[in-house]
């Protein structure tokens, strides 16, 4: 029989947890930049398939340069445009750079 469950918690495969539990409070601090993006992004309810899909591309070619594994003007404005920054805001790591791929 299973114990009810006190308010805020939710349950997971793995058994039961608290919302703002240290596990939760860790995983919703950014390691990486592209991390902090994909944060922002999920904040606008937008996920990087949708983004993928408006520029009829590959969701793993978006998710390389949300990363900052690869380089595309494209999709990296796309993103910007998408968290109302500018690409210099988005991507910080790259401002001052040359783009080394052109799309």
């Amino acid at each position: 029989m299973n114990a009810p469950r006190k308010p805020g918690q939710t349950s997971f495969a793995g058994g039961n947890r608290t919302r703002g539990s240290p596990l939760d409070r860790a995983r919703a601090v950014p390691k990486t930049l592209g991390e902090a993006r994909l944060m922002l992004l999920r904040e606008r309810q937008i996920c990087l398939t949708d983004i993928a899909r408006s520029l009829g591309i590959g969701v793993s070619a978006v998710s390389r340069v949300n990363k900052g594994v690869r380089r595309s003007q494209t999709i990296e404005r796309e993103i910007a445009r998408r968290l109302r920054l500018t690409e210099e805001e988005a991507f910080p790591e790259w401002a001052g750079h040359r783009r080394h791929q052109a799309d």
